[in-house]
């Protein structure tokens, strides 16, 4: 799916699983964003020193307010197993949700990441770097490289290991399988002053 955030489609679709003839369990792996971890109330240009762990905070992360960014598709996600039943196609879903993409893209779609070039636009065009506040920014970021083996990764544990384990992909007893993808922090102490 192109956009994160299309609630519709991502319904469509699950929708869709459900309905297919086949009762083997279908898998679904969404793209959302780690956006979704920003406080609206820690100040632009200030540290939150909050850590979210994928497995130890998911009860927290999969409860924060529907304001937040990316909350409500990833509520269809979380809420997907919910329409399993045995006379409907069984579906088990993980999400990913990166932060800051970075890196040249190989396949036949687009080859740039989005945030860093439109930084360098706004640099380039303002001839100048800007901070944020108190300029305390902090945020990771992913190589698209390794967010490609992250979903390389869940889709092993299907074909090949058939081993899914808890907290990997959803069951009976756990929703879903959330990852933050990250591979490093950028962080700016720059002061305003």
């Amino acid at each position: 799916m192109a956009s994160a955030d299309n609630e519709l489609g991502l319904r469509t679709i699950i929708e869709g699983i459900h309905q297919c003839e086949k009762k083997n369990h279908a898998y679904l792996i969404h793209t959302s964003s780690a956006a979704l971890l920003v406080d609206p109330d820690v100040s632009l240009g200030e540290f939150d020193l909050a850590i979210y762990d994928d497995i130890r905070d998911f009860d927290y992360i999969t409860n924060l307010p529907d304001t937040r960014p990316y909350r409500l598709t990833d509520a269809v996600v979380l809420e997907a197993p919910a329409g399993n039943t045995e006379d409907r196609r069984r579906v088990r879903t993980a999400i990913i949700a990166p932060a800051t993409v970075y890196g040249p893209g190989k396949g036949p779609g687009n080859k740039r990441s989005y945030q860093i070039p439109m930084y360098a636009r706004i640099v380039l065009k303002n001839k100048q770097a800007f901070t944020l506040g108190e300029g305390k920014n902090y945020w990771t970021h992913v190589h698209v490289d390794n967010l490609a083996r992250a979903y390389l990764l869940l889709v092993e544990k299907v074909f090949r290991y058939k081993e899914v384990q808890d907290g990997e992909w959803n069951d009976e007893n756990y929703t879903a399988g959330y990852y933050f993808a990250n591979d490093g922090e950028h962080v700016s102490l720059l002061s305003s002053s």
